[in-house]
């Protein structure tokens, strides 16, 4: 799961590098010391996050369906 930061990071590596997914994901992994092919996302996902922030200017993740998690139902 990728961190606020992080996701921030990968979209900015997405328009400084002419809005290539593969090519932002390789630098995100050299800046993070991330082995090849075990990062946490494919190109394929990275673009979604990016319409995602494109679309809602937000990078946080949707809201699912189902019952709330314990931690926010009992948050006073």
């Amino acid at each position: 799961m990728l961190s606020a930061p992080d996701k921030a990071l990968l979209v900015k590596l997405f328009y400084m590098n002419e809005e290539s997914a593969t090519i932002a994901l390789r630098k995100f992994r050299v800046q993070k010391n991330v082995k090849s092919g075990k990062g946490p996302l494919t190109p394929t996902g990275h673009l979604k996050l990016v319409k995602r922030f494109e679309k809602t200017g937000k990078l946080e993740d949707r809201a699912r369906a189902g019952q709330p998690c314990l931690k926010e139902a009992r948050a006073p």
